[in-house]
């Protein structure tokens, strides 16, 4: 006995985790425009760049906000149109419908928020404190919008599972306390990224030295919070990860939870080398890599916890003699 799977769930399936895949380069790029203090290369027009639809005379920071311009308008598209096809293919009660309107959502809103820095000029080296606020506006809808993915993704492997709540044991209430801890600590090491880009001392010991003055930036004296709240928040994500492999969960979850303990503690190192190089712009991306995939990781175990029943919508084949 073997089935089938229906071509439109294959097609929406693979879009899924292209998007899902894609969205986290576009994410990437947006951290080295902040790093190479590109933001600012098409001025503070939007959607147009200096006012022009192409760049005539592109500069290196020019080319690099176009770019990511560029790739974020794709990113949007492609999230519309896996929200049409679930609306064209799927009933209305299918999951993949509600899980696909999110991604567009959320995909708007990162959007706008981009817009808003760009037009209200908090780029580049603008040292405003309001800027501090976006940057955690930014970072958290980012979150967002890759835990919507990842329900679409999960939702298109899946899509007649069903959930019995993502807080209704111990262990789930536990992986809940994990992503709020990896969102608090992801947003202090924004505000930790932006500090380094705007006022990185020369070296290690100045650089440390500046966060102990009172007359220091806010950015700079707010540091220390990004390795203290990391350490506390790594403690709480490996308690969640030891009990959901501690509990009688499926061999997924095991799996899952495993790569999810591998991230903590590469970004513990990561983030220890980060400090010790000054922050140079690619180890900044390659950090924010491992966080978004540790994120990935959470929310694809916070959605295998919750799932009850996993009976596919796949057609059953006949059989033959």
């Amino acid at each position: 006995m073997h089935f089938a799977v229906p071509e439109r769930d294959r097609i929406f399936r693979r879009y899924s985790v292209w998007i899902l895949f894609y969205s986290v380069f576009v994410i990437l790029w947006g951290a080295f425009v902040r790093a190479s203090l590109s933001g600012d290369g098409c001025g503070d027009h939007w959607p147009l760049c200096d006012g022009e639809l192409l760049p005539s005379s592109p500069s290196f920071q020019k080319a690099v906000e176009f770019l990511h311009r560029t790739t974020s308008g794709l990113a949007w598209i492609a999230c519309g149109v896996g929200f049409l096809g679930a609306r064209l293919w799927f009933k209305t009660d299918d999951v993949r419908r509600t899980s696909s309107g999110w991604v567009l959502f959320f995909m708007t809103t990162e959007a706008l928020i981009g817009a808003g820095l760009v037009l209200l000029e908090m780029v580049a080296q603008n040292q405003v404190q309001g800027r501090a606020w976006w940057m955690a506006a930014h970072l958290s809808n980012t979150f967002l919008l890759l835990g919507a993915m990842c329900w679409q993704t999960w939702s298109s492997f899946y899509p007649a599972a069903t959930s019995r709540g993502f807080f209704d044991t111990a262990v789930q209430r536990w992986i809940a306390l994990a992503c709020a801890s990896l969102v608090a600590i992801s947003i202090t090491g924004a505000l930790a990224a932006l500090g380094d880009t705007l006022y990185l001392g020369t070296d290690f010991g100045t650089h440390l030295s500046l966060q102990t003055y009172r007359t220091a930036p806010p950015l700079i004296q707010a540091r220390l919070l990004h390795p203290l709240t990391a350490l506390l928040g790594a403690a709480i994500i490996v308690t969640a990860l030891g009990y959901t492999v501690g509990a009688e969960t499926s061999v997924q979850a095991h799996r899952i939870a495993i790569g999810c303990l591998v991230c903590v503690i590469l970004q513990l190192g990561i983030g220890a080398t980060n400090v010790a190089l000054l922050a140079p712009a690619w180890l900044q991306i390659v950090h924010l890599f491992f966080a978004d995939l540790l994120w990935i990781g959470l929310i694809f175990l916070a959605l295998e916890r919750a799932t009850a029943h996993r009976t596919a919508l796949w057609v059953r084949e006949p059989s033959r003699a």
